[in-house]
């Protein structure tokens, strides 16, 4: 996982990381405008009721303090949730309350992706 930055923007990136391998952050700074950008790996979706969801809400606990603990304009939130979203899985379900309490919204709710 990683960010890829162009040289000629290199200056204007600050990383904003937590210490944790599933979450790499940034702040892009354009002007007068703050931009995080946050790249996410998340675990696999088990497709079950009962599972360990430790890792996911640690990763969710992740992007929340690095949202919350810094100041900027706008953020993007890109990666690989690991979610299908169309399931109706306890994994889903908390990444869609995540969502909704960050007052976030999917960009596939409203561009049609083809896949």
């Amino acid at each position: 996982m990683f960010i890829a930055v162009p040289l000629a923007l290199k200056e204007m990136i600050r990383d904003v990381s937590p210490v944790s391998f599933r979450t790499q952050c940034v702040f892009l700074q354009l002007k007068s405008q703050t931009f995080l950008i946050i790249n996410s790996y998340f675990p696999t979706d088990p497709k079950v009721s009962n599972f360990d969801e430790n890792e996911l809400l640690l990763t969710l606990s992740d992007i929340r303090r690095t949202i919350e603990e810094n100041d900027f304009d706008h953020m993007i939130w890109v990666g690989d949730i690991n979610a299908d979203f169309r399931r109706s899985t306890k994994f889903v379900r908390i990444i869609e309350e995540f969502i909704s309490e960050m007052n976030l919204y999917k960009s596939w709710d409203y561009f049609d992706v083809d896949f």
